[in-house]
């Protein structure tokens, strides 16, 4: 190797250099036949059922306990080992609450007002959701193997899978402004306003999340039904008010 090299490797370093001699630095690429495996890649893996999930709680609990080695990740780092399907996570999230048929009082507005950030953010062509540090620096719960959302989640998942057609391009904007408008109709005050909005969103952030462009796609024909449908309401009351 010459005068005094030391060897660096990428998965193991050894300096021994000759007494006497001036030792220098070799970075040498490994040659080991298995790539290094990131924790996105992990949760990729995971999520797309190329990997056998045995956690009763499914397979988005199992990708994060496999990106993190059993440990509890921050809101930034979850975030980070999801990449794109982030957005689905906080879509589901924000959404799921608002769908059940419980009265929304107090996390209505808040929630829709983070689904119409959001959903902005994914027209725009956002790779990775944006959120303040403070959010970000939140630590994980661990999760509760006895949840009741984590067990409909898991059910759920057996439906889903990564399939076409591929969320980008029009698509993608169709899609945030879908999502937009229903954060926006979660926010009104009425009730019986937010379970629909609620349920749509909810379908949109499960396709996104594991990547089923048929289910992402089921949620916009939803949606923007439903958009239509509260349009025509309103006008039809806005009408009714203006007539003499």
């Amino acid at each position: 190797m010459g005068e005094g090299a030391a060897i660096t490797h990428e998965v193991g370093y050894s300096r021994v250099p000759p007494m006497g001699a001036v030792s220098r630095e070799i970075h040498i690429r490994s040659s080991f036949p298995f790539p290094v495996v990131s924790g996105r890649d992990k949760v990729d893996r995971i999520l797309d059922g190329g990997t056998m999930v045995a956690d009763p709680e499914g397979r988005l609990v199992e990708a994060l306990r496999a990106a993190f080695a059993g440990e509890s990740p921050t809101v930034g780092q979850a975030l980070a080992a999801l990449g794109d399907r982030g957005f689905g996570a906080l879509f589901l999230l924000l959404a799921l609450p608002a769908a059940l048929p419980l009265p929304a009082v107090g996390y209505a507005v808040p929630f829709g007002f983070g689904i119409l950030c959001l959903g902005i953010e994914f027209a725009w062509g956002r790779r990775e959701p944006w959120l303040p540090r403070r959010l970000l620096s939140l630590g994980l719960p661990r999760a509760n193997p006895d949840a009741r959302a984590l067990a409909i989640l898991a059910r759920l998942e057996r439906w889903v899978g990564e399939r076409r057609p591929p969320i980008r391009g029009p698509y993608r904007l169709v899609t945030g402004s879908v999502l937009a408008l229903l954060g926006a109709l979660m926010m009104i005050p009425i009730p019986g306003t937010n379970t629909l909005p609620g349920a749509c969103a909810s379908v949109i952030g499960l396709g996104l999340l594991y990547r089923d462009g048929r289910l992402v796609l089921a949620g916009i024909t939803f949606g923007v039904g439903l958009l239509m449908a509260y349009g025509a309401a309103v006008t039809g009351a806005l009408r009714f008010l203006s007539s003499p």
